[in-house]
């Protein structure tokens, strides 16, 4: 996957091969990059993606990575839609907002999300929970 984030690709694998309903996946991952600490990836995903004068192959490489992570998670997103644990509309703003916000949580202090971390995961995830 590039930048030393293999371990987020490993685990989107492993979140695939689970009895873990949609939602629970969904914590699952946002949980495991949240107590990983290793924002980097976010990071430059966000500061060059708004960048007008980032190079072609950055570019490229920054999509391909984030589009790794939106691969891996919009079929939960639509499973869940299915089953009525998330919320209903467009299955691709839902993701993008998440993960926009995952980021833009990931590039502050980490610190404070990992006291409580379940509880606070737990809030989050009322944006795409229909609970």
């Amino acid at each position: 996957m590039g930048y030393g984030n293999g371990r987020y690709e490993k685990k989107l694998d492993e979140m695939n091969h689970t009895n873990l309903s949609p939602l629970e996946k969904i914590k699952a991952f946002a949980t495991f990059g949240l107590k990983e600490g290793n924002s980097d990836i976010f990071r430059v995903i966000q500061h060059l993606g708004n960048s007008d004068k980032m190079p072609e192959h950055i570019q490229e490489l920054v999509f391909n990575s984030g589009k790794i992570y939106m691969e891996s998670l919009f079929p939960w997103i639509l499973e869940g839609q299915k089953n009525g644990e998330i919320i209903q509309g467009d299955p691709q703003e839902l993701l993008e907002v998440f993960l926009n916000v995952i980021s833009g949580i990931m590039a502050d202090d980490l610190d404070f999300w990992n006291q409580n971390i379940d509880q606070k995961v737990d809030i989050l995830l009322r944006m795409l929970s229909t609970r």
